[in-house]
């Protein structure tokens, strides 16, 4: 059965009003708030990737500058921190930013609204809170905020089934997005397949994110800088 769920919502809410705000808050959570007083309100029991040693004695793991991606910001490993947050710091391209990543046992608040979270801070300030597997679906969202654009970037993969014929299906990103001039929230669904013949374990998986616009695009910009300069450097020292 195809997961369909963001485009019959879209659907529905086309006959909303326009936009009637980005939502900038998730309960006391709000863009801009100072990284001490979002530490505070969710109680988080903070450990430091760079400085914490596990049991082995042994620092955290932590990939390197170039493994960043406009999806992927956080570079520590924080598999075996469920009710901890994990906190770290990050420099690409000029841009500085901190990182923190909540795991699904740290209780309170967060554990409250979803599996787990991660909040960008740049300058000390919450600029993006992403939460995974949030308790809210699409509908609650566009009911409360008003039409959200949509935006499908999954990709036609060809598929088998059991009796050997081809067919087609979709892979990748659903977006639903709700923009002002400060601030972008979005609701994406990913779909993914675990087996080539498209029919072993399909599933999905739900995101939040909230986020300052400005700020999000400044640090994107430089992820992609930084890795067309890499990408240029390997073409000069190419021998070929």
């Amino acid at each position: 059965m195809k997961h369909v769920l963001l485009f019959i919502i879209f659907t529905v809410v086309t006959a909303a009003g326009e936009v009637i705000a980005a939502p900038e808050k998730i309960g006391p959570l709000y863009l801009g708030m100072p990284m001490g007083e979002y530490i505070k309100e969710t109680g988080l029991k903070l450990i430091d990737c760079e400085t914490h040693r596990l049991s082995s004695g042994k620092k955290i793991y932590k990939a390197e500058i170039v493994d960043l991606t406009l999806d992927r910001k956080s570079l520590c490993s924080n598999s075996d921190f469920d009710t901890v947050g994990v906190i770290e710091a990050n420099e690409v391209g000029g841009v500085k930013y901190k990182l923190i990543h909540s795991g699904y046992k740290v209780g309170g608040f967060l554990e409250s609204i979803g599996h787990s979270s991660k909040a960008i801070f740049m300058n000390d300030n919450l600029v993006s809170l992403e939460i995974y597997a949030p308790e809210v679906d699409a509908g609650t969202l566009a009911a409360k905020y008003g039409k959200p654009d949509y935006v499908d970037s999954r990709e036609v993969t060809l598929c088998v089934n059991s009796f050997g014929t081809e067919f087609e299906d979709k892979n990748g990103k659903e977006e639903l997005i709700w923009e002002s001039d400060r601030a972008r929230s979005t609701f994406r669904r990913v779909t993914m397949f675990q087996h080539d013949s498209c029919r072993l374990n399909r599933g999905f998986v739900d995101f939040y994110i909230i986020e300052l616009r400005s700020e999000i695009e400044l640090l994107d910009a430089a992820i992609l800088r930084f890795h067309k300069s890499i990408q240029a450097r390997e073409i000069a020292e190419s021998p070929f």
